[in-house]
């Protein structure tokens, strides 16, 4: 599987901030989005949970994946 990348907005420029955004990686499989390093390994938790989400009818993969990677951030904003 091909490893895709997306850029998503974390928080907006303001008052001279130039604001945060943040890269994801991630592959598509079937109807499924998983976050991956940029090898394609899956992003697995703390909890052994692999980071990974339906498709669903009215969102794109890229869509999905931008959130997901915006949550990765904000859980994990040390990584």
């Amino acid at each position: 599987m091909k490893v895709e990348h997306v850029f998503a907005q974390v928080r907006a420029p303001k008052n001279g901030d130039q604001g945060v955004t943040v890269e994801g990686c991630f592959i598509v499989d079937g109807n499924r989005v998983t976050m991956t390093d940029r090898e394609g390994k899956p992003i697995i938790d703390d909890e052994g949970k692999r980071w990974s989400r339906e498709i669903p009818e009215n969102c794109s993969a890229r869509q999905i994946a931008a959130r997901m990677a915006r949550e990765l951030r904000i859980k994990f904003p040390w990584r």
